[in-house]
């Protein structure tokens, strides 16, 4: 796929993000004294944390789903976990050809038609991505009440904003424009507007259950845990954005825990930020390729 200034200045800007969280770590290394990691394993929790990510992905799932039915598409629920799984399989192993076009072509094997498919491979991506960002808005806006009203102000203005863009999607013109920006005029349609709220909807739970695993991940872990389920859930949602909009390495690798060290560093400290935001990544990286390994021989097949 040919490569573009856009995508030369968003692998700039994910290598910013990694370059301040390495000088925060190699800036104050007194910090890893100061905090030290206290290890200490609680089973239970952390059996918790890998289911709580599936009911988080059956979310994620739902969310596709409700998009592809509300164009009318005959998509069993089955079809949309194949099709979402496999396509988080495939952002861990790039092959030729861009992502959307590889998620194009799974969308058409979970049933949806060609017409709709580069929709159901791009739209739906993009509700979660506002979801997240309301998602991250809130939560900081709820924990800094007590900051200065213009900051306070600016959270709830980016609240309405992420919400607002997903509204804008139910729009013919805003999804025509969207289709010619990536160059596939006409291929993308409007969402519904019932599909859209079910799905953003979806999106949000599904957030607020990974926050709940970072939760008892890091309680798992670590002895007398700061971390609270409203910092974790902030910050995962700002570190999925970050790793979304600026990517250097496929899902956000290292743009992604780099965000969420520094998201959760004044909190817990940065030993175990650090930590935990690379013990995070491990987790779900390992949930995520099982969650699609049954479906893998399916992929097999059909390419």
């Amino acid at each position: 796929m040919r490569e573009t200034p856009t995508r030369w200045l968003r692998a700039l800007l994910g290598l910013a993000v990694i370059a301040l969280a390495a000088r925060a770590i190699l800036g104050h290394p007194e910090d890893f004294t100061l905090r030290p990691i206290q290890w200490h394993f609680e089973p239970l929790m952390l059996f918790a944390a890998p289911g709580l990510l599936l009911v988080s992905f059956a979310c994620l799932i739902g969310s596709w789903w409700s998009v592809a039915r509300g164009w009318r598409q005959g998509v069993t629920i089955w079809q949309a976990t194949r099709a979402w799984g496999l396509t988080n399989r495939r952002r861990y192993f790039p092959t030729h050809g861009g992502a959307v076009e590889q998620m194009a072509e799974l969308a058409v094997n979970a049933g949806v038609s060609p017409s709709f498919a580069v929709g159901a491979a791009f739209l739906p991506r993009l509700i979660t991505l506002a979801a997240a960002s309301a998602v991250a808005s809130s939560l900081y806006v709820l924990n800094r009440l007590d900051a200065n009203i213009a900051i306070v102000f600016l959270g709830c203005l980016t609240v309405a904003g992420s919400l607002a863009s997903a509204v804008l999607l139910t729009s013919s013109d805003i999804c025509f424009r969207l289709s010619v920006a990536i160059h596939r005029p006409n291929s993308i349609r409007p969402v519904e507007p019932d599909a859209l709220g079910a799905a953003t909807l979806l999106d949000i739970a599904a957030f607020l259950a990974q926050g709940a695993a970072l939760t008892l991940l890091g309680q798992g872990v670590m002895a007398g845990s700061a971390l609270t389920w409203w910092v974790a859930t902030g910050g995962f949602a700002a570190a999925y954005v970050v790793g979304r909009l600026v990517p250097l390495l496929p899902s956000g690798l290292l743009v992604r825990e780099a965000a969420l060290f520094m998201l959760l560093r004044p909190t817990i400290g940065s030993g175990p930020a650090l930590a935990l935001a690379l013990l995070w990544r491990v987790v779900l990286t390992l949930t995520e390729l099982g969650a699609a390994a049954p479906f893998r021989h399916t992929l097999e097949r059909s390419t």
